[in-house]
């Protein structure tokens, strides 16, 4: 099997599914009706969207070529210019069968028009939330109008099960469905049934009382019908003596029982509520947790208080899961006449963006038939399950449906696809023939791929499945279950709001992995959700130095022939939030790593920094916000079962991750600590999960708003918890233990 050409089909669809970092509109007709904003720039421009240019900015046609052009009389409009790109004279692209002129910046656009620094092309500028808007109007897919007169049948409390004490805050919130999709825009009423325990107030936040005890937070549409869900709120009341630990799983906020719990040295187990009172306990005690189906977790210095939650991840290995599979609709895409149609679709990512990886955005791997007459394949290949593509005119068959997973609860579905011209196609395969061909084994060169990949995708669109309940079943015969009905339903995922938002980032110089920069960014912008999880818009890349051979500098490189970006500079398009998502907050995900190891045999390390607004900026400056280093130095001996710890530079705490891919034993210890001391698995009467080894470890370095010590992160008093880093989270870095030799 010839797998680097496979390999080029799959990446060209994975990238193309919205990795868009330059550009220049590649395909050849534009079946849009006119004013549709297809093509146009990022968030409001209170600067008024660019100066008037009588040179005709981004709309106007070029002379036409020698060859092309034509002064005969007769016909009743202009004869066609162009097919593709390379038709019209440099600085042109090939729109709608003419030629048109490529804008730099806002003042080569009309006045009223911004230039998009992906496309190179001048539209009106769209808003991202609806305070962009003015008083009663509302944002939808980019443009101000009206609002929408919300009309829910049903809703839902998502906000899950949780834990308070007396005087702290905790935010509800709730769905709304209108036949098969969210309402946005939708007032709730809700109510506590013992507001000694907790009240809650018209805007769903809850406050913890004096009084001990679970009360039902429940919710009904203003003047409607009661919400699906009670959210079960217990306040544990304060420990009789030493320190009470309430024991809670990540997602979905169920008590963990039967857990075993060690405060400093005394021990304990979790009821049936998840709680255990360590009699012996005392705060600044480190706590560890140990339950079967999760993830042991160590925290090293212990809490300030005699109050504790923790919340344990599920182990990574899973007995069950679920999400939902189907098919892609491009009807309303941007030319679906055309032959190559891609997407990239999944599931909402629920819990702490610090465990982000590919798999989440891929899925699993899916045996697919596969043939491909231009690279001479016909075989069953693994494709990743987020992966749709259709070839029409050299894939005789091609992977035409989706499947994904996600965590359980009400989640959000999200795709990003669109097509592209078979000519385009074509010169992508000559461009990539040398690096891919031969057939041979041993690791692609990403980041050569990606460069010659990304200027073909700059107009793709976004579709959301709002009404989506992952509902988890067990696996059948150690895979995914796609034929339950129940775990994996059917949805048509319809792409129907344009990338139209356009971003400028500017980032601060890559990190350096071994002595050297690594050579690239991956870049995720969406929309965060405490309880539904971050839904991504839109996804870019950009490279330090975009040709094969050329060292890096630590700076990314603009796109070739882009006019818009210098270096240090990354474009991207985004959707708007839309389909019931709408007003919440946009975060920034930029992922600095060494791109050429992605999918190698090398590991994958990476450093990321986060970013969150109320709405899109045209321009998003992080050149001042470093990357945090990584845990390079670090090592184990598991004889003495000492961890010598390299901390990521610029960190607030450090976590240490052991283990395999299946079951883990996190560590959580403060900025400076030099060392850990792994407890003895076996005296404890527990699992060794990786420390009984000397390279089954991660180096996790945190950067968190206040720099808080570990243990105000288990305070139950304190307002910053393990459950929900995301909103305070700043960066972040992973570093992998080297490989034995």
């Amino acid at each position: 099997m010839k797998l680097k050409q496979l390999w080029m089909v799959a990446l060209a669809a994975v990238v193309a599914a919205g990795m868009t970092a330059c550009g220049g509109d590649t395909t050849a007709t534009d079946t849009d009706s006119p004013g549709t904003p297809t093509d146009a720039g990022g968030a409001k421009d209170t600067g008024g969207g660019g100066t008037p240019d009588t040179g005709g900015g981004g709309t106007d046609a070029a002379a036409p070529d020698s060859t092309t052009g034509d002064t005969g009389g007769g016909d009743t409009g202009p004869k066609p210019e162009c097919e593709i790109d390379d038709d019209c004279q440099p600085g042109f692209v090939c729109k709608e069968a003419q030629c048109v002129k490529l804008c730099s910046a806002d003042s080569d656009c009309k006045a009223g028009e911004i230039c998009n620094v992906v496309t190179g092309e001048c539209a009106p500028p769209l808003c991202s939330t609806d305070n962009e808007c003015g008083a009663g109007k509302c944002c939808e897919l980019g443009k101000c109008g009206e609002c929408p007169k919300p009309a829910p049948a049903s809703c839902e409390v998502v906000t899950p099960d949780g834990v308070i004490t007396e005087g702290a805050e905790r935010q509800y919130s709730a769905v709304a469905f209108g036949g098969d999709s969210a309402v946005g825009r939708v007032e709730f009423e809700w109510s506590s049934s013992d507001t000694g325990v907790a009240s809650i107030d018209a805007k769903g936040l809850a406050k913890g009382g004096s009084k001990a005890g679970t009360t039902d937070i429940k919710a009904k549409i203003k003047g409607g019908a009661d919400c699906k869900n009670v959210s079960k709120l217990t306040n544990p009341g304060k420990p009789a003596a030493g320190v009470k630990v309430v024991v809670r799983s990540e997602i979905g906020g169920k008590p963990v029982a039967n857990a075993d719990v060690v405060v400093g040295t005394a021990k304990g187990k979790t009821d049936a509520n998840g709680v255990a009172e360590i009699a012996g306990g005392k705060p600044g005690d480190d706590v560890h947790v140990f339950a079967a189906d999760y993830a042991y977790v160590s925290v090293l210095g212990g809490s300030a208080s005699d109050l504790v939650v923790v919340h344990l991840p599920a182990n990574d290995v899973m007995s069950q899961t679920g999400g939902m599979r189907g098919n892609m609709d491009y009807s309303k895409a941007k030319n679906p006449q055309n032959e190559l149609k891609l997407a990239i679709v999944g599931v909402s990512i629920g819990g702490n963006l610090v465990d982000l990886n590919l798999n989440m955005l891929l899925g699993s791997s899916i045996p697919t038939p596969l043939a491909c007459s231009t690279f001479g394949l016909n075989d069953t290949v693994d494709l990743p399950g987020a992966l749709v593509f259709e070839a029409q005119g050299f894939c005789e068959k091609a992977k035409g449906e989706f499947f994904v997973e996600g965590a359980p609860g009400r989640r959000v579905g999200w795709a990003v696809g669109g097509t592209v011209a078979l000519s385009e196609v074509t010169k992508l395969i000559d461009v990539l023939g040398p690096v891919l061909g031969g057939g041979g084994g041993g690791d692609l060169p990403i980041g050569t791929i990606l460069a010659a990949v990304l200027p073909l995708f700059a107009n793709f669109s976004h579709a959301i499945e709002s009404d989506l309940l992952v509902q988890h079943a067990p696996l059948k015969a150690g895979k995914p279950d796609y034929d339950n009905a129940t775990a994996f339903p059917k949805r048509t995922a319809k792409l129907t709001a344009p990338l139209g938002l356009n971003v400028k980032m500017k980032l601060a110089k890559l990190p350096t992995l071994g002595g050297k920069p690594v050579s690239g960014a991956l870049v995720l912008v969406g929309a965060q959700d405490k309880d539904l999880g971050m839904v991504p818009l839109g996804l870019g890349a950009a490279l330090d130095s975009p040709e094969q051979g050329v060292p890096g500098d630590g700076v990314i490189s603009p796109p070739k022939g882009n006019k818009s970006l210098k270096d240090g500079e990354l474009g991207l398009n985004i959707a708007p939030q839309h389909g019931g998502i709408v007003n919440r907050p946009y975060g920034y995900i930029v992922l600095a790593a060494p791109i050429d190891a992605i999918g190698g045999s090398s590991g994958f390390n990476i450093s990321g920094l986060v970013r969150w607004s109320d709405k899109v900026e045209r321009e998003v400056d992080l050149s001042s916000s470093n990357f945090l280093g990584f845990g390079e130095g670090s090592a184990y001996d598991p004889a003495s079962r000492k961890f010598t710890l390299k901390e990521g530079s610029g960190s607030s705490l450090v976590r240490v991750a052991f283990g395999d891919n299946d079951k883990s034993w996190v560590f959580y210890a403060a900025k400076g600590t030099a060392s850990i001391t792994v407890p003895d698995a076996k005296a404890l009467g527990v699992e060794a999960r990786g420390t009984d080894k000397a390279d089954k470890w991660n180096v996790e370095s945190l950067k968190v708003k206040g720099d808080p010590a570990p243990g105000k992160l288990i305070d139950l008093k304190n307002s910053q918890n393990l459950d929900d880093l995301n909103t305070d989270l700043e960066g972040f870095s992973v570093y992998q233990s080297p490989a034995k030799k």
